[in-house]
């Protein structure tokens, strides 16, 4: 998903290269694209099983 997120966003940094009759609808597909990728990245981190570790005060970091 990351991948294909990074390719979408660079895509969409490009999009005013592209011809005008194309520029417009390129624009919309890549800016849902990317929309939709993060989403999936956010539900897929909010369903996932992380620990974050954070540093306990007063103990030395490792």
């Amino acid at each position: 998903m990351c991948e294909d997120l990074a390719a979408a966003v660079e895509t969409l940094t490009r999009v005013d290269d592209l011809p005008d009759n194309v520029r417009e609808a390129r624009r919309q597909e890549y800016a849902g694209l990317v929309d939709a990728l993060s989403g999936e990245i956010r539900d897929a981190i909010r369903n996932s099983k992380l620990v974050i570790l954070r540093p306990q005060p007063g103990r030395p970091k490792a």
